[in-house]
């Protein structure tokens, strides 16, 4: 029993020794520093486009000097804000680094390509439908539209085909390659009659990703 409690009072001993030697002994937690938050935002949409410049705004919390980087587009300071420019569909990564080129975070965006535009006989007309001759005849061809999209994008049509249909001498087809009516094509139209049918079909246009996109034919029935 003696021998018990001389050890014990020896380990107390022991502990109060230590205790005065380093009294920050006790209880030493490893604290490591925050991780800095990034925050990336599209200006525009939630998705980079291809072939245009999509302007996003990037900030890092605690670091007022940081890198950027993409893996498969290209990124470039713009004032306040940076511009990616894509060329291809898909994922991309958006990578951050610290001064010291370590990696903070990375953000993962969809790369999707600009949708088709809608083919529009001049401001008028922008889905199958009638027209009358007078307001076809002062329009001066074919514009591409682009419908609720937040970038202000130009598409260029490149050729498209109108054809006249069931006229005494069967159909009449006459192309061009821009988006004008020829001297043709007018002439034609002014000898045409109430419901006569009129469709403008093989539309292609080009856009900023330099692809050409074949649109949606329109049919058209003079009133």
């Amino acid at each position: 029993m003696k021998k018990i409690f001389l050890v014990l009072i020896l380990m107390l001993l022991k502990a109060i020794t230590l205790i005065a030697q380093d009294p920050t002994s006790i209880n030493k937690i490893k604290v490591s520093k925050a991780k800095p938050f990034v925050a990336v935002e599209l200006a525009k949409m939630n998705v980079l486009y291809v072939g245009v410049d999509n302007p996003v705004y990037i900030a890092v919390s605690g670091i007022n000097t940081f890198y950027v980087s993409m893996a498969r587009g290209n990124i470039i300071e713009n004032g306040n804000s940076y511009l990616i420019k894509e060329t291809t569909q898909g994922i991309d990564t958006l990578f951050v680094y610290d001064t010291k080129n370590n990696l903070i975070d990375k953000k993962y965006f969809r790369v999707k390509r600009v949708p088709n535009p809608v083919a529009c006989v001049g401001s008028s007309v922008c889905k199958s439908g009638s027209i009358s001759k007078n307001v076809l005849l002062v329009q001066m061809g074919l514009i591409p539209y682009l419908n609720d999209f937040d970038f202000e994008i130009f598409f260029k049509i490149t050729h498209f085909q109108m054809t006249i249909l069931n006229t005494p001498n069967g159909n009449i087809s006459l192309e061009n390659t821009n988006n004008l009516f020829t001297a043709e094509m007018k002439k034609a139209i002014e000898l045409l009659s109430i419901g006569s049918l009129i469709t403008f079909e093989n539309i292609d246009a080009v856009g900023p990703d330099k692809q050409v996109r074949r649109l949606d034919p329109l049919y058209i029935v003079l009133k």
